[in-house]
């Protein structure tokens, strides 16, 4: 009779070969998408027992299981992915010696949870077109969930990170992405409708949240979509539509949030301004320059490098958001920090235009051996 170790032995070795067939990654794909909806849409605010189901440890443990051999051909051929191991295991390093260990440990942790649960699996998973096509219909989905969510509930999300109006404005135009190129590409009227129905909705959650920083991205965004289409009248006209759209639907209250983009001396953008500069003075101090203060730890540092006068005209700094990327990065992870990050989009952005070139390559390719087999005789 065999043992317990012989069993489990060979549970592990079969273990592998049976998540990497088909129906497997077929179920993961599934199990990816649920946990997209449970983390963008977040209906266990409503209902806190699907919490229970969303769990991306579930994602982690299948994912390793399957892939092992492609982490490590990941590790290898991706900067990006390289960078991005370096920066958890500067941030693991400053857990003890953080004056917060909490946030740091809590933002190493969902960090870790982000990667290993939902961008690892989607970057092994859905190399497939089917799944691929599963996952983004996902990602559209949220995006109309979302814009209608935000545009009856005063422009925020349904909890978390999402009640603030403008981390769910950032949201909302990131996920704008997915149905305004899908709308070019779809073939069927059924699904073109259905993205241009995704694309007004959403309009309306960034109409409702009142974010200046969401417009600035919105504007963004639809350079970037332009510059990268294949085809440019299509998304020049798509955003026309959008742009009639957002006339139409934004209220007077929504542009004359707007106009002040640029008033500097307004109070919000000046003490966002007055922010920045007390993190940079941080940063630039020599014991925090090359590695930080640690990750989520630069509000816990402000107060200590605002100027006196500051504090008695106004109040502390300390533990107030950053309100920027590029500041909380140099000031929780110093040089070392914004150079992986920046080396991490740089490559990204590289290797897209590599694929991009690639792909019509082959679309050439493909036509020119079609052609040849129509022109053929016989």
């Amino acid at each position: 009779m065999p043992s317990v170790a012989t069993n489990l032995e060979e549970f592990s070795s079969s273990f592998p070969k049976l998540l990497a067939n088909p129906a497997s990654k077929r179920a993961l794909a599934t199990l990816w998408c649920w946990n997209i909806f449970i983390l963008l849409c977040r209906p266990q605010n409503n209902v806190p027992v699907i919490a229970l189901v969303g769990i991306p440890i579930l994602m982690i443990l299948p994912t390793f299981a399957v892939s092992a051999s492609k982490i490590l051909q990941l590790w290898k051929s991706s900067i990006a992915v390289r960078c991005m191991v370096i920066l958890l295991g500067i941030g693991t390093c400053w857990i003890p010696l953080a004056r917060n260990n909490f946030w740091a440990f809590q933002t190493i942790r969902d960090l870790v949870q982000l990667y290993l649960g939902y961008l690892l699996p989607a970057v092994i998973l859905l190399p497939h077109l089917a799944r691929l096509r599963r996952c983004v219909s996902t990602l559209i989905f949220c995006g109309a969930y979302l814009g209608l969510y935000a545009a009856t509930h005063a422009g925020t999300g349904p909890g978390g990170f999402l009640g603030d109006e403008n981390d769910c404005c950032m949201l909302l135009v990131s996920l704008l992405a997915f149905p305004a190129f899908m709308a070019s590409t779809m073939r069927t009227a059924l699904g073109k409708i259905l993205c241009y129905l995704t694309i007004s909705l959403i309009l309306l959650g960034v109409v409702s949240t009142l974010s200046r920083g969401g417009f600035v991205g919105l504007l963004c965004l639809a350079i970037y979509l332009f510059i990268g289409s294949p085809n440019k009248i299509r998304m020049l006209s798509l955003g026309l539509l959008g742009a009639v759209l957002l006339l139409a639907v934004a209220p007077k209250k929504y542009w004359a949030e707007m106009g002040t983009i640029t008033n500097t001396k307004e109070a919000t953008a000046q003490g966002r301004l007055d922010v920045w500069k007390v993190g940079v003075k941080m940063w630039l101090d020599p014991p925090n320059f090359l590695f930080g203060v640690g990750m989520q730890n630069t509000p816990f540092h402000l107060g200590d490098y605002q100027p006196a006068d500051q504090i008695e005209k106004d109040r502390s700094m300390s533990g107030r958001a950053v309100h920027s990327s590029y500041v909380q990065i140099i000031g929780d992870l110093g040089l070392a920090g914004i150079l992986l990050v920046g080396t991490a989009i740089l490559s990204t952005l590289l290797a897209n235009r590599r694929a991009a070139k690639q792909l019509e390559q082959a679309r050439k390719r493909l036509s020119r051996i079609l052609s040849d087999r129509k022109s053929a005789p016989g």
